[in-house]
């Protein structure tokens, strides 16, 4: 019997993309100003009648408890939150069109997932890869750690090239550098380098350039995604919940102590999303596997408070009663509320180029004075390290990279 020659389409997603970056096509013109981070039509899963966009779902906001009716098309949105201004200084809402694009082509496939896993092609995988890529991200929470990642890289890379006059001197190797005296080379250093720890410097369009990272870093996401095995659960006995921000992570074996969720943060990671009161998808390690599986009461409860835990404001319930119940959970199982853990960015140095100061800090975490590191010929010995947290407020990152370099010039 042949292959499918399905099997080998390019997904629709994909193709409709393609042509527009060919300008065989363009974005559809988009004028909306409420610009949904959760797609109304995935809220509208939990709605009352299911799948109606102005059926009635319940929201509890998880700081207060307080429990509300609204609708899916009011929900998880946010005026002008991909708006951007172009480069001829007219606001833009491409993102918002892209996005729509890859809603379209994912909530057929969602569809047919929940239906019928068995029936759903290579093709709905990876459209449904790409939206949950792009869901975990595009929340406004999602876009102030990108910037604020964004931020700190530039800070880290700033402060280094920054660091001393000879550094300097190469990094901003131009016809007016090299037409300045050494003095007026060293005063604008000194200049632009307290600017930095001070605070002062940063990108011009933090939101724009965080939107651009997370288009950029899309496609490599969604392979992560496609790679895991999924397993589509049937609720039985409770209903599942969904959130602001509803995708879920947790590592029961996290490789350092310090280390991030992500979709392959180790062989235990696990991800969740819930698609309606009655399925979700779970995801963990393995090799495109799809199976399917039922969550009994307890299991549910799990997955609800990871839910749960990681919503920015608020969860979304097909009743009141449902979204109480599991504020009551997570009142009496506060241990079982898993909490996101941001990333970090992990620098090796030489063990001795760190400061006493981080050292202390590290071994009154339990933090390793090292880590084993294999170099190219396989053999492993230990580095030392410092871990920059991109939380850190402006300037700060700036600070811990000019004393890398401090401590990497006096190993030299």
């Amino acid at each position: 019997m042949p292959l499918n020659p399905d099997l080998f389409a390019e997904p629709l997603l994909l193709a409709e993309m393609r042509e527009i970056a060919e300008g065989k096509a363009q974005l559809p013109p988009s004028q909306a100003r409420r610009h949904h981070f959760v797609p109304a039509f995935a809220l509208a899963r939990f709605a009352q009648p299911p799948g109606s966009r102005k059926g009635w779902i319940h929201q509890l906001d998880v700081r207060s408890g307080a429990p509300e009716r609204t609708r899916p098309e009011d929900a998880a949105f946010v005026k002008d939150l991909y708006t951007y201004e172009d480069r001829q200084g007219e606001q833009s809402r491409t993102v918002e069109s892209f996005f729509s694009i890859v809603e379209k082509h994912a909530a057929p496939a969602l569809g047919r997932l929940c239906e019928d896993p068995s029936a759903i092609s290579p093709q709905d995988r990876l459209s449904i890869a790409f939206f949950l890529a792009f869901q975990e991200s595009r929340t406004p929470d999602g876009l102030i750690r990108t910037e604020r990642m964004r931020q700190a890289t530039f800070e880290l890379k700033a402060s280094m090239g920054l660091s001393s006059l000879e550094v300097f001197r190469k990094e901003f190797d131009c016809d007016a550098t090299q037409a300045m005296s050494v003095d007026e080379l060293e005063s604008m250093r000194k200049r632009m380098q307290n600017q930095l720890l001070e605070g002062k410097v940063g990108y011009e369009s933090p939101r724009t350039g965080a939107m651009a990272q997370i288009l950029k870093v899309a496609s490599e996401i969604a392979e992560e995604i496609v790679s895991l095995d999924w397993i589509l659960l049937s609720a039985e006995g409770a209903e599942f919940v969904t959130s602001d921000r509803p995708i879920s992570m947790v590592d029961h074996a996290p490789e350092h102590p310090w280390s991030g969720n992500a979709w392959k943060s180790s062989a235990e990671a696990i991800s969740f999303y819930p698609m309606s009161p009655t399925k979700g998808l779970f995801m963990t390690a393995g090799d495109h596997g799809l199976s399917v599986a039922t969550s009994d009461r307890l299991q549910v409860r799990h997955l609800n408070l990871m839910t749960y835990g990681w919503a920015e404001r608020f969860i979304y319930g097909r009743s009141q009663e449902v979204v109480s119940k599991v504020r009551r959970q997570a009142r009496d199982h506060p241990r079982d509320v898993v909490k996101p853990r941001p990333p970090k960015q992990v620098l090796l140095l030489p063990p001795d180029a760190l400061s006493s100061s981080v050292t202390s800090e590290y071994a009154r975490r339990g933090w390793p004075s090292a880590i084993p590191v294999a170099d190219k010929d396989g053999k492993t010995g230990e580095m030392g390290y410092i871990v920059v947290d991109f939380d850190e407020p402006a300037g700060a990152v700036a600070k811990l990279g000019t004393e890398i370099a401090q401590a990497l010039r006096q190993q030299d």
